[in-house]
């Protein structure tokens, strides 16, 4: 058996280990669209005509920028629905990723000053995230009527607590 050292070896870039390939600041592990990316291969390798379908529509809507979030979320939902079972820890990074891409906002009465709700993707669907939301919304201060629901990516809302 020869060892042969990575920078003698001819083998292109996509081939090498990841720790190599990717940038000292940010691991691959911690991209959703990588995870998502690796899910598809293995729904791919395993002939799992459902896990592929739900993961593809994933993918897909991760890709549309012009996605909402709301889009986003349900879409995760579903595959995490399908692919849970086999793929625990590809769900639980797209989960961690997400919360950390999304929140949401509620908006109390009409002058009310939005809340900002940390995104928790751990219920069974979306109705039940919502509730857990407005809920999380009541505890605050400004408590009031609730009127509205919105979940917002965190690269473009900055709210100062």
């Amino acid at each position: 058996m020869s060892f042969t050292p990575v920078r003698n070896n001819t083998m292109s870039p996509s081939l090498l280990p990841s720790a190599e390939v990717a940038s000292d600041s940010a691991c691959l592990l911690n991209s959703g669209l990588f995870v998502c990316d690796q899910l598809l291969a293995a729904a791919t390798r395993e002939n799992d005509p459902a896990a592929l379908d739900a993961a593809l529509d994933f993918r897909l809507v991760l890709a549309r920028r012009s996605a909402s979030p709301e889009t986003i979320i349900r879409a995760f939902l579903i595959l995490r629905d399908v692919v849970q079972e086999r793929h625990y820890l590809a769900c639980y990074r797209l989960r961690r990723w997400l919360e950390s891409q999304f929140h949401a906002r509620v908006q109390c009465g009409r002058c009310g000053e939005p809340i900002r709700v940390a995104l928790r993707l751990d219920l069974p669907c979306f109705e039940a995230i919502c509730d857990r939301c407005l809920s999380a919304a009541l505890v605050s201060p400004t408590r009031g009527r609730l009127t509205q629901l919105h979940f917002v990516r965190a690269a473009e809302e900055q709210l100062v607590f």
